[in-house]
């Protein structure tokens, strides 16, 4: 059975952690990333490849939420609630006995109380609702060396109500003042059945860890689309769809260009889906061994370190990760061509699937065909492509005649008489033996070797 992995973080300052966050994503196979304190600037990209972002920013450069989703994941990002003092992102995910809400929180240090009624509206939004972020709430009972006033709310709050609070053992923020260690960033569930556990993972240059949150049962995956096959698209049907449905007209108002607008998108994308296959659907991508997923991971995270150092001792590192990653590649495409090969047999029918994809071509290939019908074994077929061979390539056995040369000589040279022709006016009567070199040189070549000879 599967699992929904969330990833909460505070980033303090979203765009320096991406490279982190991106091989930590990588790593954990997250399906879901909480940022809080993203700082980013209304112009700002903050992008990470595979995933879908919704952001909401606070200010230029102030605070801020991000939600990360995986492409694929089937999920709905809804407005937050209203009436809540803390910034807040609502995420909801299908999974198998209902959806589950996801909310991405963050509420600041000041003032330090926390209100019940808030939470309770959260708590309200959805049967079933993970809260997820950092509440900057201190209590000993999740791991922190104090309490603090908003602590002891939420504490006291939830011990009435049926929730759970979920924390990891190790603390997720460290004061760069006094390296004091303090557990802040936590979830809190509310009727949910399934078994949540959270693990704090590696640091990322915040003051605050990532926490990963596990939900112990599969989320719902949206099954990749067929895409359109243009290499067999059956464009006269697409053409005639287009001549039957579209009416030329003049438009008058806004309202009747808007109309036009939709009946030509509907018209063609009929048209597409009557002439344009589907395919089968994607091919899943060959997985690489282990040792090569480490090296590839490494090679990118030295990349990334050295744009953005510019150190050349992290250039170094990447170039020798490269090198690494290229010999590593060719000796595993070689074995694995060296297993295909041992597979094969000389009836086997994947010797003509390799052929074709050596060839670079994905059409049909025709069966051959000899006298007495189809070749359908190795050897007959073999038999049928060298007898062809041999027909065709046989010698024209009657141009080397004598009589038919001699009569081609006869004829060459009595043309030599025809004052008319531009070509050999002038030369007069010519035999074989006085023939000059620019006449001969105009003779075919075979009666040229014919004469020599």
């Amino acid at each position: 059975m599967g699992v929904l992995k969330v990833i909460s973080l505070n980033a303090n300052g979203l765009k320096p952690r991406l490279p982190f966050l991106e091989d930590i994503l990588s790593h954990t196979q997250a399906d879901v990333l909480l940022v809080q304190e993203t700082n980013l600037g209304p112009k700002t990209r903050a992008n990470i490849s595979g995933f879908r972002h919704y952001r909401t920013d606070r200010g230029e450069g102030r605070r801020g939420l991000s939600t990360f989703v995986k492409e694929g994941l089937r999920h709905a990002q809804l407005p937050p609630p209203a009436g809540v003092p803390f910034e807040v992102q609502t995420t909801e995910v299908d999974l198998p006995g209902g959806p589950l809400l996801l909310l991405n929180t963050y509420k600041t240090p000041r003032p330090d109380t926390f209100e019940g009624p808030s939470l309770d509206r959260l708590l309200a939004t959805a049967p079933r609702v993970l809260i997820v972020g950092d509440l900057n709430c201190r209590h000993t009972a999740w791991g922190c060396r104090s309490n603090n006033t908003a602590g002891n709310q939420l504490y006291a709050h939830l011990a009435q109500r049926d929730c759970a609070i979920i924390a990891p053992d190790e603390p997720t923020r460290t004061d760069p003042r006094d390296g004091g260690q303090s557990t802040l960033d936590i979830g809190i569930v509310h009727c949910l059945e399934y078994l949540v556990t959270a693990e704090t993972l590696g640091c990322v240059g915040s003051d605050h860890a990532p926490v990963l949150f596990t939900v112990h049962t599969t989320p719902t995956y949206n099954e990749a689309p067929r895409r359109l096959n243009y290499n067999r698209a059956r464009w006269p049907t697409f053409q005639q769809h287009l001549n039957t449905n579209l009416v030329i007209k003049r438009f008058n108002s806004e309202a009747e260009v808007d109309e036009g607008v939709t009946t030509l998108t509907t018209t063609i994308q009929k048209a597409m889906e009557k002439a344009i296959p589907r395919s089968k659907g994607t091919r899943k991508p060959n997985t690489l061994p282990p040792h090569i997923e480490v090296i590839k991971r490494d090679k990118n995270a030295a990349r990334r370190r050295w744009i953005r150092t510019r150190d050349p001792e992290d250039r170094d590192e990447h170039n020798q990760l490269k090198h690494a990653m290229k010999e590593a590649m060719t000796a595993w495409r070689d074995q694995q061509w060296q297993h295909t090969m041992q597979e094969c047999s000389e009836d086997h029918t994947r010797v003509w699937k390799i052929g074709r994809a050596l060839k670079g071509w994905s059409g049909t290939v025709q069966p051959l065909t000899t006298a007495t019908g189809m070749a359908t074994s190795a050897q007959a077929r073999a038999e049928a492509i060298s007898e062809h061979f041999e027909k065709v390539h046989t010698a024209n056995d009657h141009m080397a005649e004598p009589q038919h040369t001699q009569q081609a000589l006869n004829t060459f040279y009595q043309n030599t008489q025809d004052h008319n022709n531009p070509l050999i006016s002038g030369l007069g009567q010519y035999s074989p033996e006085t023939a000059p070199y620019r006449m001969k040189h105009k003779m075919p070549l075979h009666l040229l070797f014919q004469q020599n000879a």
